[in-house]
């Protein structure tokens, strides 16, 4: 913070930082169908899980079902539950698009052409 207080410059470095490479595995292998959910994240769906509030017990590197892996990615900012609804959905545009390339590189999808006709 005193850097860019001081030089008045600012750096993202989140995208750098971040653990979504854990998942590398489910996303290439699409692990209980992670993948095909993650698409329709991408077009604009949201996920609706299946376990109460008060069932998701995640233990890092126990992965046991792709609300695991959709879980972790709420929690390292990938994705966003609506409170109210208690559903998944990609946030914005910049997270879409880092997500969807990440993930597209690994399985060989150019997620791009559904990304331009996606509306926010």
């Amino acid at each position: 913070v005193m850097d860019a207080i001081t030089y008045c410059y600012c750096y993202n470095n989140w995208w750098g930082t971040s653990s979504i490479h854990t998942f590398d595995d489910c996303f290439s292998n699409n692990f209980d169908g992670v993948l095909d959910e993650l698409t329709k994240l991408f077009e604009g769906e949201s996920y609706k899980p299946t376990y109460s509030y008060n069932q998701n017990h995640f233990i890092w590197g126990e992965t046991t079902s792709k609300e695991d892996v959709l879980t972790a990615l709420v929690h390292f900012g990938y994705l966003t539950c609506d409170r109210t609804s208690n559903e998944y959905y990609v946030p914005n545009y910049e997270t879409l698009g880092r997500l969807s390339a990440h993930i597209g590189s690994l399985v060989g999808i150019n997620y791009d052409k559904k990304l331009k006709t996606h509306e926010w």
